[in-house]
Order: structure tokens, then C-alpha cells, then sequence
């Protein structure tokens, strides 16, 4: 190489290292002791690597193209509710949903896709063909949406003749005005210096959510947001929904597992210490069978919105929402379809239930006690 050509690759590559990108080749350069040593080892300095993986590839018309085209059943496979019921879905959420960029129908679907299914933020974002920021856009707006349309979807029963038509639905059992039972929503990225508060008794981080439910498996009331460490009957102590059962006329109750304190408007099983009378032992099998409906329900809900069994959701007001979203749609659908009983996921009912009264050491309460034994005769 004539000198002429050393001295003017010299000036360029002094040029090109000057600059910031090239900042990071100047530690394997700076040892070269000529100038031909030095524009070998520029030649020899391996370039960066490029990132693995090849940028998304998004589905532009998706929603415009190919959902029409699906057939209903396929539809309601995706989505988890028939085209009828989402059309009035869509009538009740667009006039709350801001859609400047987006139409409603389809932030809508992008809701239920997320809900509905455990496929990753990145995947769900490329099928509608739109960011992730702008997929959590959508699902904070139809979240917010749903939780303003859950004051008529999720009602507790007030009236005297809405309590006798949901005792008609539990005939094993009378006076019953729906059955309460907890569960936990898994959170898999939890993290920071609180995570061990959300801790539940089987290991994992997760949110607390109670769930009262009628014969028909609607839900009448849900509470969200406790973390797992917190116990079924702390939550019911510290709710709205206790409060307003103190009023609750005397014929009628809660049924709830050994988890709860017995109160005379929630009744609960016999402890068994092996001396049970034969009336007390078939109290327990009624009470069982009756009970079982909210497990049923909750198993429907997460059935339905399979990502409430592993939520990556890290902010908690978010995936409350989320939360009350999904029972709210859970009710809105039963009221216009029939379920199928392949939905319901009975994968995280325990094989029995957990005695907790030692923890909570509740105070004997005699009028619960009689009321219980009463109602026990009653079966016989």
C-alpha cells in the first residue's frame, strides 16, 4: 500500500472514530503501535452484533379483514361470547371508550383476545397489528369502560322478592341467598419490595378475589384487590357486603366453607372432630353441594378469561380493573347465552378445604349456632 493511501486511510478512520459510535471500538485500537498495525486491527475489530430475532411482523387488517370473515362459532371461540352478544357489548361500552384513533369494536376485541387467551402482550399487539403501549392503552380504556357498566351488571339482592327467587334456586338447602367462597388470581410479575406480602398460603404471589354467587352461577358481588397473604373471612370482615348482611332478615344466608366464621347470616359446615350426629353429617353433605356452585362459578369466569389463571399484570389498580371487567362480562354473557360446561376450569378447586378457625379464633356465637342446628333439623 503506497504511503499516499496509509496516510489518507488514517484520516478517515480518525474521522469515523471521533464520532460517538465508534467510541466503543477505541479500547482494542488505542494498543496499536504503527500505522499498519493499526489499520489491521480496524479491520480486524469485529463489528456489533445485531439483535437476534427478526422486528414484529403486524397483522394490518386483522380487525378489518379477517374477523368479519369468521365463522360464529369460530368467532365465539376466539372471543368467548356469540357476535349478538358482542354487537350489545358494543352498544353499551362505545359511548364510554374514547376512539379518535381506534374504533371501539376493536379495542373491544382487543380486550377480550387479552382476557380470553394466555398468548404473550407482543403476540396479542402484532395479531391487531398495533404497539404494546397502544394495546395497554385499549386494555386500561375497555377495563374502565367495563367498571362503570358493573353497577348494573353486578348487583347484590335488595328486594324481599329477589331474596325468594334465588332461595328457589337452592332447594337442598333453604334460605339460601348465594354462596361466597375466595380465590386467587396468580401474579406473575409481581415484584418489588412488597412482593412478599402477596404471597398466598400455596407459594405464589397473587391477588385476592371473593366471589358471591346465585344458582345460576351470576355473580352478585366480587371484592378484588386484597394480596394473597390475606385471608377468605379478613376480606369478608373488612367488607361492604358484611356490613350490609347484619340487616339481613334471619331466614335467609350466606353458606361459606370452614374458611369463614359462622354468623348467623353465613352459615357454615359442623367441624368435624369425628362425633358428628347423623343429623350434623348430612348438614355438612347438603351444605357440600349446595356450596359447590361458586366453585363452579369461579371456574367458569377463569375458564372464559384464561389469563385471570397467570396474570402478568404488575400494576395493581390495573389488573383490579381487569378483575372486575372480566365478572363483569362473566354476568353480561350468562344473561344472553348459555354456557357450556367444558368452559368451566375446576383446575384450581382445592380437594378440601382449608380449616382456618384456629387462626381466627372468632368468639362462639350462640345465635348462629342455634340458627345452624335449626336449619339442620330442617333437612332431615
Amino acid at each position: 500500500m503506497a504511503v499516499a493511501d496509509v496516510n489518507s486511510a488514517i484520516m478517515v478512520l480518525e474521522q469515523m472514530l471521533s464520532g460517538p459510535s465508534f467510541s466503543i471500538l477505541l479500547d482494542p485500537l488505542v494498543t496499536a503501535t504503527s500505522t499498519n498495525e493499526f489499520l489491521v486491527a480496524a479491520a480486524a475489530t469485529p463489528s456489533p452484533r445485531k439483535r437476534k430475532g427478526s422486528p414484529p411482523v403486524r397483522n394490518e387488517d386483522y380487525f378489518e379483514s379477517e374477523v368479519p370473515r369468521y365463522s360464529d362459532p369460530t368467532f365465539t371461540f376466539h372471543f368467548r361470547m356469540c357476535r349478538s352478544t358482542f354487537e350489545d357489548l358494543l352498544c353499551e361500552l362505545e359511548p364510554t371508550l374514547c376512539c379518535k384513533i381506534q374504533p371501539a369494536g376493536k379495542k373491544i376485541l382487543c380486550f377480550l383476545w387479552l382476557m380470553g387467551n394466555r398468548e404473550s402482550f407482543r403476540n396479542v399487539a402484532d395479531r391487531f397489528g398495533i404497539s404494546k403501549s397502544s394495546l395497554h392503552r385499549n386494555l386500561t380504556h375497555v377495563a374502565n369502560s367495563l367498571l362503570i357498566l358493573s353497577k348494573q351488571e353486578i348487583q347484590w339482592s335488595k328486594e324481599t322478592f329477589e331474596k325468594k327467587a334465588i332461595s328457589k334456586e337452592f332447594e337442598k338447602f333453604p334460605g339460601v341467598v348465594g354462596c361466597i367462597d375466595g380465590t386467587y388470581i396468580p401474579m406473575t410479575g409481581k415484584s418489588g419490595a412488597k412482593r412478599d406480602l402477596y404471597i398466598c398460603r400455596k407459594g405464589f404471589p397473587a391477588m385476592h378475589a371473593q366471589v358471591v354467587c346465585d344458582g345460576n352461577l351470576t355473580i352478585l358481588d366480587i371484592i378484588t384487590g386484597y394480596p394473597g397473604s390475606v385471608n377468605d373471612d379478613s376480606v369478608f370482615q373488612n367488607s361492604a357486603l358484611h356490613q350490609a348482611l347484619q340487616s339481613l332478615p334471619v331466614e335467609y344466608h350466606l353458606l361459606g366453607d370452614s374458611a369463614y366464621t359462622l354468623e348467623h347470616f353465613l352459615m357454615t359446615p359442623y367441624k368435624d372432630n369425628g362425633s358428628l350426629s347423623d343429623t350434623q353429617t348430612m348438614y355438612n353433605l347438603r351444605h357440600s353441594s349446595v356450596h359447590c356452585c361458586v366453585e363452579r362459578c369461579i371456574g367458569l369466569l377463569k375458564g372464559k378469561f384464561r389469563r385471570l389463571k397467570n396474570y402478568e399484570c404488575r400494576g395493581d389498580e390495573l389488573m383490579c380493573k381487569t378483575i372486575i371487567g372480566c365478572a363483569t362480562l362473566h354476568n353480561f354473557i350468562l344473561k344472553r347465552e348459555q354456557f357450556d360446561e367444558a368452559d368451566i376450569d375446576l383446575s384450581d378447586v382445592e380437594s378440601e378445604t382449608v380449616d382456618l378457625s384456629h387462626v381466627y379464633a372468632p368468639a362462639p356465637n350462640s345465635q348462629a349456632s342455634k340458627k345452624r342446628d335449626d336449619v339442620s333439623r330442617k333437612l332431615i
